[in-house]
């Protein structure tokens, strides 16, 4: 029994990769002006998305099983990626207003289109 617990599971974990690696194609696929692999026009999103679950099998504490589904978060990534970037774009900004003024040696102010550009690249 135990090990079919564990196949499960392990086929499980196979089975949320393999859905990542369709949206990951599919996501490819977006980028290009047209899907001739599909004979089709672009469209805008190639692939849906809905709630997606896997099976799942847990042990209870009186070593009874319950198989259940585990719900697979397709855009935990993209939201981890939104977040980190905003939270990177913040502490540029506090360190960029916390720095006392510069000048070079000639006395004038630090190269603009140098600093912008370091701003630009933080923020992507």
């Amino acid at each position: 029994m135990i090990a079919q617990v564990e196949r499960i599971n392990q086929m499980a974990e196979e089975l949320e990769a393999a859905i990542f690696e369709l949206k990951a194609i599919a996501n490819t696929l977006n980028t290009q002006k047209s899907y001739p692999v599909l004979n089709q026009e672009p469209y805008k999103n190639i692939c849906q998305y809905f709630t997606v679950s896997v099976p799942l099998v847990k042990r209870k504490p009186d070593d009874s099983f319950i198989l259940t589904t585990r719900r697979v978060d397709l855009f935990r990534a993209e939201r981890e990626a939104t977040l980190l970037a905003q939270q990177l774009r913040q502490q540029s900004k506090k360190r960029l207003g916390s720095q006392p003024h510069r000048k070079n040696k000639s006395g004038a102010e630090a190269d603009t289109k140098r600093l912008f550009k370091k701003v630009l690249v933080n923020k992507s």
